[in-house]
């Protein structure tokens, strides 16, 4: 945090500045709404009629100290520069939030706020704290619990102690999303098949066995559960030769995968 000394030893250039202008200006000059300085204060500059006016224009001074501003309306301190911010999705449910700031000056923290779908209903999901050390930069990370499986948007909203607030870029995170998956083992089989099925919702399917001319060989509905799913099917009865296996989910998409019997 800049303290009140600093500030004033940041902004004493300018008021020096204006004072030496004042005095040395021509005197039919005019003056751009000034009339005279009665007294230096560090937020403001009051004024009253002097016998002769005179000139003072003063543009932007962008060095006087780091952090700091000056014009002539006062000082204050620049707020939180955001130099990164980024999200990635680190599995089903957990999306990872990352970003880097400099010149943390005032800073209460920021609110992590989140989008689903779209860009038009953000909602707060965490509140980080501002770091208390002194660094060069201060970096942060929050893992969102998230299992939105379309785009999910976020975007941070920096907060100051005294109220002011500013959002950050928005940024998005891509969906999870798993493909319902056939394995069959051991592959050449004898005696018995095993199936592992996994799916994204739960309920019936019928599994189908067929010879190569699409024969129905064996067929029975189970009921399956959302995420993996062991099936075992004998397979000592048929010849050699190869079949197809088909999952008919009463949700989702057919499987089908092929396998050979010795």
């Amino acid at each position: 945090m800049v303290s009140n000394r600093q500030i004033w030893r940041a902004c004493m250039p300018l008021m020096l500045f204006m004072l030496f202008a004042l005095q040395h200006s021509p005197g039919n000059a005019q003056v751009a709404g000034l009339r005279g300085i009665r007294k230096l204060a560090i937020d403001k500059l009051e004024v009253e009629p002097l016998a002769a006016a005179r000139t003072l224009a003063i543009t932007s001074l962008s060095t006087l100290a780091p952090n700091v501003a000056c014009a002539c309306s006062g000082c204050y301190v620049l707020p939180v520069k955001l130099l990164q911010f980024e999200g990635n999705r680190l599995n089903k449910a957990q999306v990872l939030l990352k970003w880097r700031t400099v010149n943390e000056f005032q800073n209460k923290g920021f609110e992590v706020q989140r989008s689903l779908g779209n860009t038009d209903g953000f909602v707060n999901v965490a509140f980080m704290p501002a770091q208390t050390n002194p660094a060069p930069v201060y970096d942060y990370e929050l893992i969102d619990m998230n299992a939105y499986s379309s785009i999910s948007y976020y975007r941070l909203k920096q907060v100051d102690f005294d109220g002011r607030y500013s959002f950050s870029e928005i940024v998005s995170v891509k969906g999870y999303t798993e493909i319902p998956t056939i394995t069959v083992f051991p592959n050449p089989v004898m005696r018995e098949l095993k199936a592992v099925l996994t799916l994204l919702q739960p309920g019936k399917a019928t599994i189908i066995i067929s010879d190569a001319a699409q024969k129905v060989l064996w067929q029975q509905q189970v009921i399956l559960q959302a995420g993996i799913n062991n099936i075992s099917i004998p397979a000592a009865q048929w010849t050699g030769g190869v079949y197809l296996l088909q999952v008919l989910p009463e949700h989702g998409s057919k499987m089908v995968t092929r396998f050979v019997k010795l």
